[in-house]
């Protein structure tokens, strides 16, 4: 690539000038301020820059670039022609967001801003602004500062090792994405991260959350389970002595029914009884009432008393006994006594027959009256104020109801409860209050159970579900694990491939170094070795060992010359096809004049492959110029 010309309008104080650019050895000359650091900027804004941005790759800001006094962004313009000798312009114009890349042999225009900064790439060998400012871009007091494109140098390094594409997928890239990944899934779990954890701390986070809610959540369920498991057994002892206690009950009714028809049965027996006792008793006494009022018959003979009867019977046989005693006594003359005893026996004989026999009527007399009247009250007294014929019609109804209670006994029920003893009732009894006592107890342990599985706020549905959650998550942690190994094994087995890629490129690097050093320093030091990082170290035979630059052991001129040279061995491997220019912002400054004459002449073998703008102050490189641009 060679630089041809560059327009500028509006950046910084270089406010609408244009410059001129030849092959080999510019030398662009100026005093302090005069915009040659500015000049410098513009090439990489013309070069790198995208009009749609406010930074040059977050490095530069775009209006601390703008003229003073100006109310519009700036533009450049810059000619150049690629290494098969094709003339392009571009120009980017950060005001109106735009850009132009113009071939001038067929006057193609590209405007795709992305197209354009590809095919500025494609010619760079790689857009990025840290690499051209590590290698082939020197600004001013920084000769040393090639750390900060280390990551894109080593990538280089490695394309022209291994013979890729530095802009796809190198080692340092995979490498890149692999720490990432690796610092993503870790994060939070082996390092602190609060608010954004990674996949793993989630998943374990998810994990314990899971565990913890089944600890929490399993008692109650356990609970809840066992509660419906003893609502089972309750349940079927409940049907069990419901139907127990529906049988004893069933019996012990029927034999209360039994005794109940039974007691029907002998009250209505007693009544009927006492009914029939009483209208005995009164028919009697209607018997003794109508006797009252009636001759005397021969059933009056059993009613007549005894006393007058035996005393008028007594006396009659006395009398008798006198009149035969007398009757012998006057047969016999001259027995007068037995006249007088007959006389005396009649006498009391027939006194006692006469009263008796008065007694005896009399007697009869008052006995029927009485009796009559007797009876008469016996009767109202069994009637009370009832008609006989309600009496009567009572002594039927407690018969009727005698018979219904026999004919319920007969039936085939109160037979077999008349078969169940004293004893079995008894015992039948306690049963059925046993029975009702327990129901009743299995009841209330029953509601218990159903208030502890109702209250339960899970159910072994949660418990699965939560133990497929975590089963997932410990599958997909699992996975993580996995895949976090997988990260670890291809990132240290990539590592190792990328050091033994880099161990090749500094094999290439450091002779290429060394030449350099060597002749810039007239070969005090001809040895250099660099690690991967590019760290650098340079054999000191005054010292007989390696020393590093910031050791303190090397002059800071040598220090720049290592810097240099390294520079100028990039250029070589990096941009060998690409050949593009040199930019030099005053790099010999702490040169001594021997090894500033030295880099001065090694610049002019370098320029005549690859255009040099070497930017100064000083007048003492004039003579090794092939072109001067006076700023």
């Amino acid at each position: 690539m060679l630089l041809r010309c560059i327009a500028l309008e509006r950046f910084r104080q270089l406010d609408q000038h244009e410059y001129t650019f030849k092959p080999g050895l510019n030398l662009i000359k100026g005093p302090n301020e005069a915009g040659k650091t500015t000049l410098q900027e513009a090439i990489l804004f013309a070069l790198l820059g995208n009009p749609r941005h406010t930074t040059l790759e977050r490095a530069k800001s775009v209006d601390d670039h703008i003229s003073w006094g100006k109310n519009k962004r700036f533009i450049i313009t810059l000619d150049f022609t690629d290494n098969s000798g094709i003339a392009y312009r571009l120009v980017k114009d950060w005001d109106s967001q735009s850009a132009c890349l113009t071939n001038l042999q067929t006057r193609e225009e590209e405007n795709d801003i992305d197209s354009i900064h590809q095919a500025i790439s494609e010619l760079l060998g790689h857009g990025s602004l840290k690499l051209l400012q590590s290698t082939v871009c020197v600004e001013q007091d920084a000769i040393d500062e090639i750390a900060a494109g280390r990551r894109e140098i080593g990538d280089q390094l490695q394309s022209i090792v291994t013979g890729g594409d530095a802009e796809e997928a190198t080692a340092s890239a995979v490498l890149r994405d692999l720490d990432c990944k690796i610092a993503e899934t870790k994060r939070g779990w082996q390092t602190t991260a609060l608010k954004n954890p990674g996949p793993i701390k989630v998943k374990r986070d998810e994990i314990a959350r899971l565990e913890k809610q089944l600890s929490q959540i399993r008692p109650q369920v356990g609970q809840a389970e066992q509660a419906q498991e003893q609502l089972i057994v309750l349940d079927t002892r409940i049907n069990e002595i419901r139907e127990e206690l529906t049988a004893s009950q069933a019996l012990k009714e029927l034999c209360n029914r039994h005794l109940e028809w039974e007691d029907k049965r002998n009250t209505w027996r007693g009544r009927e009884e006492e009914l029939e006792a009483k209208l005995e008793q009164i028919e009697k006494a209607q018997k003794q009432v109508d006797e009252a009022g009636q001759p005397p018959d021969e059933s009056l003979k059993s009613r007549l008393p005894m006393i007058p009867l035996i005393i008028a019977g007594t006396g009659c046989l006395l009398l008798l006994v006198g009149i035969v005693i007398g009757a012998l006594g006057l047969l016999a003359a001259s027995k007068p006594t037995l006249v007088i005893i007959g006389v005396l026996t009649a006498l009391p004989g027939l006194l006692m027959c006469v009263g008796g026999l008065i007694w005896l009527t009399v007697a009869l007399g008052r006995s029927r009256i009485g009796s009559g009247i007797a009876a008469q009250a016996r009767i109202d007294a069994l009637l009370g104020e009832k008609p006989l014929e309600e009496l009567v019609e009572q002594r039927k109804e407690a018969s009727r109801h005698r018979r219904d209670a026999e004919e319920a006994l007969e039936s085939s029920e109160m037979r077999r409860a008349a078969q169940v003893t004293p004893l079995e009732y008894e015992e039948l009894k306690q049963d059925a209050d046993h029975l009702e006592k327990e129901l009743s107890e299995k009841e209330q342990e029953r509601i218990k159970c159903e208030t502890r599985c109702e209250v339960a706020s899970y159910t072994p549905e949660d418990i699965h579900c939560l133990e497929e959650n975590k089963a997932a998550a410990e599958r997909s942690l699992t996975y993580l694990e996995e895949r976090l190994s997988i990260y670890q094994l291809a990132r240290d087995v990539i590592q190792e491939a990328k050091n033994k890629t880099m161990r090749s490129a500094r094999d290439e690097l450091e002779p290429r170094i060394a030449a350099y050093l060597r002749e810039i320093t007239r070969g005090r030091y001809d040895s250099v070795e660099a690690d991967d990082d590019l760290n650098l170290r340079v054999f000191s035979r005054e010292k007989g060992d390696w020393v590093a630059p910031e050791s303190n052991e090397l002059s800071q001129g040598t220090v720049d010359q290592l810097y240099l040279a390294a520079r100028l061995a990039l250029l070589d491997l990096l941009y060998h096809d690409a050949k593009l220019p040199l930019l030099l912002d005053d790099p010999f400054v702490k040169f001594d004049p021997d090894r500033c004459r030295q880099a001065l002449t090694l610049c002019g073998k370098i320029a005549q492959d690859h255009q040099v703008l070497l930017f100064t102050c000083h007048d003492d490189y004039d003579a090794a110029a092939d072109w001067i641009v006076e700023l």
